[in-house]
């Protein structure tokens, strides 16, 4: 009786698995969905892909569907209107579609967008339906950045944004951008796009974590980027401490960004 738990603590020691291999994969593991309707613009780069297993690869130049229907509802230059968006084949992106250059979006609208996919996973056919409503509020847009080096507001630092990499400890700090208060928003959404050219550096935060590694630099995942995009910042309308509302002055902390680059904020 001695021995069994010594015996129980060698077997919960070799506990697996140390390794991860999908050797039976779901059949449908859904569609990835990005659309943007923006106030003045005509609808552009609404764009799906599967869902890929780990055992798959990915070929955006490729369609993977067999057919798409893609329908917009909702005023446009000036009258409502529906149509359906065709596939961007002239940038050789055929998983994301485009509208009619000449229809754009309009301010305080609602709009509705209705898809109806048919693709196969597996060699299994199936039609994926979906739809999503929106609105543009009435006024709201930014009005100007607060220049984080300068002190100072400056309309010409939000239009052609420029943010210098401040090293630990000074990247707490945060870049605002003030819009126009508008009633009918419930938050803001801060998203950035960036390339495969930018870099990361150090941060505050990091420093900070490292302190509880066992070895320095240990969890390196923490610093993998994915994709072309990453959440920033939700900004909610909601009144702090009676007064102040988060929305009023958007801030994007500077360790969020990248330390040398260029990326867009949305």
């Amino acid at each position: 009786m001695k021995k069994l738990p010594l015996l129980f603590l060698i077997l919960l020691s070799c506990q697996g698995p140390w390794s991860y291999y999908p050797e039976d994969p779901e059949v449908y593991q859904g569609i990835w969905t990005s659309a943007y309707v923006i106030s003045g613009r005509p609808m552009e780069d609404v764009c799906f892909d599967r869902i890929h297993a780990l055992d798959e690869i990915r070929m955006p130049a490729f369609a993977f569907y067999e057919e798409a229907s893609v329908k917009v509802t909702g005023a446009f230059t000036g009258k409502d209107t529906s149509f359906y968006l065709q596939p961007d084949i002239a940038n050789r992106k055929p998983n994301c579609f485009v509208g009619p250059k000449d229809l754009v979006a309009m301010p305080g609208k609602n709009y509705e967008l209705d898809v109806s996919i048919t693709w196969d996973s597996l060699g299994k056919k199936t039609t994926s339906n979906f739809s999503a409503k929106t609105y543009i509020p009435q006024k709201f847009k930014v009005l100007r950045a607060y220049d984080l080096l300068e002190r100072q507001h400056s309309r010409e630092s939000f239009l052609w944004p420029q943010f210098a990499y401040l090293p630990p400890p000074m990247d707490m700090r945060s870049n605002y951008f003030i819009p126009e208060y508008s009633d009918d928003v419930a938050g803001v959404q801060v998203s950035m796009v960036y390339d495969d050219r930018v870099t990361w550096g150090e941060n505050f935060i990091m420093q900070i974590i490292e302190r509880f590694d066992i070895e320095e630099g240990a969890d390196t995942a923490r610093y993998a980027k994915f994709g072309d995009r990453n959440h920033v910042y939700f900004a909610r309308n909601m009144e702090i401490a009676g007064t102040v509302k988060d929305i009023d002055s958007i801030p994007v902390l500077g360790f969020l960004t990248p330390a040398d680059g260029y990326f867009k904020l949305l």
